[in-house]
């Protein structure tokens, strides 16, 4: 028993160092994911600012016409 108990642990110990191995390129790999994926987010949101920002102008810039066009009739001809 004790026999194969000091096998089982030296069998243990001499997975060890492939387990830590292992551990690290898992990491490493779930760090590159992780990076790939804040990058792709990033960009993603960037895009969305962008089109945020052309959909506010172009809002504004018809609000704007709206108005002017509002202010010609309110003081135009049918006045009075």
């Amino acid at each position: 028993e004790v026999e194969k108990l000091h096998g089982v642990i030296a069998g243990e110990q001499a997975n060890k160092p492939t387990l830590k191995a292992g551990l690290r390129k898992m990491d490493g790999e779930y760090k590159t994911v992780v990076a790939n994926l804040m990058k792709s987010h990033e960009e993603i949101m960037e895009k969305y600012k962008r089109e945020i920002m052309r959909s506010l102008q172009e809002y504004l810039l018809d609000l704007k016409a709206n108005f002017l066009l509002h202010a010609q009739i309110a003081g135009g001809p049918f006045d009075g």
